[in-house]
């Protein structure tokens, strides 16, 4: 196994243990939230078109996130809020 690849997949395990997840607040912000999901919800996040509703573990906060562009064109890497859910 070459380095190059060692690292990238200790980096993708470091990543879904680790459950962070930094979706920007909106379509049109650079501000990101913080989250810590747990491993069901992490297992919803990906690149590319995606939707998932997801709970923030730090604050119980409950949100419906999906995939976006980053600064790169033709490139959906990124995530952002689409709302953030009532919880009765």
């Amino acid at each position: 196994m070459t380095l190059r690849r060692e690292i990238n997949e200790q980096s993708k395990e470091i990543d879904m243990t680790n459950g962070l997840f930094t979706p920007r607040k909106s379509a049109s912000s650079n501000d990101r939230y913080e989250m810590k999901l747990n491993a069901e919800d992490m297992a919803h996040v990906r690149r590319g078109r995606w939707k998932a509703d997801i709970t923030d573990q730090n604050t119980g906060k409950r949100y419906t996130v999906r995939g976006a562009a980053c600064s790169a064109p033709r490139c959906l890497c990124d995530a952002v809020v689409v709302k953030e859910l009532v919880c009765n």
